[in-house]
Formats: structure tokens, sequence, C-alpha cells
């Protein structure tokens, strides 16, 4: 809990600055105009309609979530022996656990970043024809599947989210998903990019530090 409220701002500045870059718009189309922002939200559309009316492929999403645990553990120099994964659950056996060996399965989503890797190295070795629209459609295909696990899974009690504590590891998923959303319409949108999302970021983190200090000046004056 103690952890998690110094980064309650952090979640406000960029939920503020996202809101005003991506939905607001700025000089020129916004970036729900794009026609990218469109295949990405029609193949999010498709996977939200397959998720409530289809089997839903646990096994798969729990291989991802248990693989992502296992790279991050190499990543942070942990030891990973065994990886076992099946529709009913999984786990990973290593040597050293933190917050980002925890939460990142929650954060990154694996099978998009299989897909898109598997796309972009197919268009290496051969000429892919309509390659945005499938990426595009793709990307929303893929990040769909990931939120709507991510939520599934979180609602059901993890012992992951145990570890560092609920709404420390709730606050962390939700920064981190932002963050990567924004990331993704800065990179297709036609107008609103990484430069736009910046100032938006630093002008609302010094509106806030500006309130903040009013407030601290009130309370003292009174």
């Amino acid at each position: 809990m103690a952890l998690a409220v110094p980064l309650l701002p952090v979640c406000w500045v960029f939920t503020v600055a996202f809101f005003q870059v991506f939905l607001q718009g700025h000089a020129g189309s916004p970036v729900y105009e794009s026609p990218e922002l469109g295949l990405f939200v029609t193949g999010a559309t498709l996977w939200v309609a397959a998720f409530f009316l289809l089997p839903r492929p646990t096994g798969l999403y729990v291989l991802g979530h248990e693989w992502t645990h296992a790279i991050a553990a190499l990543l942070c120099g942990a030891r990973v022996g065994r990886v076992q994964a099946t529709a009913r659950g999984g786990y990973v056996l290593t040597d050293k656990n933190n917050v980002i060996i925890s939460l990142s399965p929650y954060i990154v989503p694996f099978w998009l970043l299989v897909s898109l890797g598997l796309l972009g190295t197919s268009r290496l070795i051969i000429d892919v024809p309509h390659f945005n629209p499938i990426l595009f459609f793709t990307a929303g295909l893929g990040w769909a599947f990931h939120i709507s696990f991510t939520i599934m899974m979180s609602r059901r009690g993890q012992s992951d989210l145990e570890i560092n504590g609920y709404f420390f590891s709730l606050v962390v998923i939700y920064l981190g998903n932002l963050l990567l959303i924004a990331g993704f319409l800065a990179w297709i949108s036609p107008e609103a990019g990484f430069r736009d999302l910046g100032e938006a970021t630093w002008q609302e983190t010094a509106r806030l530090l500006d309130s903040i200090a009013t407030l601290f000046r009130t309370s003292s004056s009174g």
C-alpha cells in the first residue's frame, strides 16, 4: 500500500496526458481518425467477441504467462528451472523473484510480441501483401487477448499479485499497460506523436506540482 501511493500521481499525470493527446487531438487529424487505429479496434473487437462467445484458449495464455516470467527472470540474472503451463495453471522454478519477474506477464503482451515478430520476420523473407493492415489488425487482436486475460486472471486471485500486495500490483499493471498503449498510439498517430505525449506529460506534471504547492501554502496559512 505504502509503495503504491507515490505511483498514484504518476498514474494521474500519464492518464490525463493520454486523454489530452489521443482523445482531444492536436493540430490536424486526431488519432481516432487514423485508419490504422480503425484496424486495431477491429481486431480488438473481434477478439472481445470471441472471448465471450467461444471457448477460451486459457492454456495458450498460461503458456505465454509463464514464459514471460521465465524470460524476465533470466533478464534479472536468475536461474530458471522447469516451466510448467496447463489450462489449470502453471509455474516457473527460479532462484530469484522481484516485482519485474512477478508482474511482467500482466504488462508485457507475450503473444502479441511473438505475432509481430513473426510478421516482421516474414516480411524480410517474402513480400507480404497488405502488410500494414495485417500488422495493425494483429496488434489489436493480440492486445485485446492480453488485456482480457490479464483482467480475468487478476480477478481470480494470483500469487504474483499477493507477493507484492494487490493494490501496488494493480497500480503497476495499470501504469505499465497505459505506457505501452500510449507508446503504440504515438507510433501510429498521423499527428500526435511521442513529442506531443512528452509535452502533455510535462505540462500536467507542472500543473499537479503547482496544485500541491498551492494546497500546502493554503494549509500553512490556515
